[in-house]
C-alpha cells in the first residue's frame, strides 16, 4: 500500500511538473509530446541549443518559454559561469538572438510547425525569447559589476544585476532589438577598421 501511494504521488508530481512547463518540455528528461510537427520543432531547437551552448561555454537548460510573454513561440535558456560587463553582454546577446532568429527562419522543422499551426511561414522576432543566466559553481548569481541575467522578450533586451543584499535581480538596462542591431553593426564596423 505504501509503495502504491508513493508511486501515485511521484506520478502526480511528474504530471503536474510537466503540465506547468511551457513549450512541452518534459523536465524529467523524457520525450516531447504533441503533434509530430511540434515535437520535431522542439528537437531541432534543443539540438541548436546544445550546439550554441558548446560553442559559447554555456550550459543549455531548456527549449521552451521561460519568459512571461505569452507571444513567445521559440525560446532557449542557458546558464553560464562566465562574467560579463554590460557592454560585452549587449553585444553577446544581440549576436545570440540574431543567430537564433536566422536559424529559426532557415529550419525546415520550424517551417513545418508554422504551417501546421497556420502561422506565417517564417519565424518573426516578435515570437523569439532568449535567456542567459549567470551563476557561479554554487548556483549563486554573479555579483556586481557583472550582469546576472540577460532576457530577450517582446523585441527587447533586458539586462539585470544582482542586488548584493537581497540577491534579487535589478533591471539596469533595457534596449530594443533594432537599437541593439544598430549598436552591433557600429561595433563590427569599428572592429573591422
Amino acid at each position: 500500500m505504501k509503495r502504491l501511494l508513493i508511486t501515485a504521488l511521484i506520478t502526480l508530481s511528474m504530471g503536474f511538473a510537466t503540465s506547468c512547463m511551457k513549450g512541452k518540455q518534459n523536465p524529467i528528461g523524457g520525450k516531447y509530446t504533441g503533434p509530430r510537427a511540434e515535437v520535431a520543432m522542439h528537437y531541432a531547437l534543443e539540438e541548436y541549443g546544445r550546439q550554441t551552448a558548446k560553442a559559447n561555454d554555456m550550459q543549455f537548460l531548456i527549449a521552451g518559454d521561460t519568459t512571461d510573454d505569452k507571444g513567445i513561440t521559440y525560446c532557449l535558456t542557458f546558464r553560464t559561469q562566465q562574467t560579463m560587463r554590460l557592454e560585452k553582454g549587449r553585444l553577446f546577446a544581440t549576436r545570440q538572438v540574431q543567430d537564433f532568429l536566422t536559424m529559426l527562419q532557415a529550419c525546415p522543422e520550424v517551417k513545418t510547425f508554422n504551417a501546421f499551426v497556420k502561422k506565417q511561414q517564417m519565424a518573426q522576432i516578435e515570437n523569439v525569447g532568449y535567456k542567459i543566466v549567470f551563476w557561479d559553481d554554487s548556483t549563486k548569481r554573479v555579483q556586481k559589476p557583472y550582469i546576472a541575467q540577460i532576457l530577450f522578450s517582446n523585441k527587447t533586451f533586458y539586462f539585470y544585476r544582482t542586488d548584493p543584499k537581497t540577491q534579487k535581480l535589478e533591471l539596469i538596462f533595457k534596449e530594443a532589438y533594432v537599437d541593439a542591431l544598430h549598436n552591433l553593426s557600429h561595433f563590427l564596423a569599428l572592429e573591422a577598421t
